[in-house]
């Protein structure tokens, strides 16, 4: 029992996500402004999207932003906006609504071909029925644009 212990005392284990694990030949990313074809247009909406997308990347890798040529490209569109009943009261009035963002991105690496991909993410906020939508509408599309950021990051570097 003695030698198990011992012998498990020689292993380090790293727990954690480390965002410096990237290919070490990809220098470069060029985020491209988002479109908005979504029926409900924001004005500020995709700009916005774009400019959080692009500061996660230089916070989080160790790739340099350019608007010229890059290793990896990342572009696209916002596909929806929406404001829907996301829950139920008794009186089959609405308790809860729920914003919801979706955005079709491009991913190109052009170091690695193989590596480039096209999806679609989704991503929602609920809110109290009860408050002012116009309110709160800033927070929320905060909100759900860090979700949809984050999802992109890990789509992109979730292999490394």
């Amino acid at each position: 029992m003695a030698v198990l212990f011992l012998q498990a005392g020689c292993f380090k284990f790293n727990i954690g996500f480390s965002p410096g694990v990237q290919n070490v030949n990809l220098k470069t990313i060029a985020v491209r402004s988002f479109g908005n074809e979504a029926e409900l247009v924001v004005a500020y909406l995709a700009q916005e999207f774009t400019e959080t997308l692009q500061d996660e990347f230089l916070r989080r890798s160790r790739l340099s932003l350019t608007t010229g040529d890059a290793d990896i490209e990342i572009s696209g569109t916002i596909i929806n906006y929406s404001v829907t009943p996301s829950a139920i009261s008794s009186g089959e009035t609405a308790a809860q609504n729920r914003l919801t963002i979706s955005v079709r991105v491009k991913y190109d690496n052009h170091v690695e071909e193989s590596d480039s991909w096209e999806s679609t993410f989704s991503k929602f906020s609920d809110f109290d029925a009860t408050q002012n939508f116009a309110s709160v509408e800033r927070d929320l599309i905060a909100e759900v644009n860090d979700q949809l950021v984050a999802a992109i990051f890990n789509q992109v570097f979730g292999k490394w």
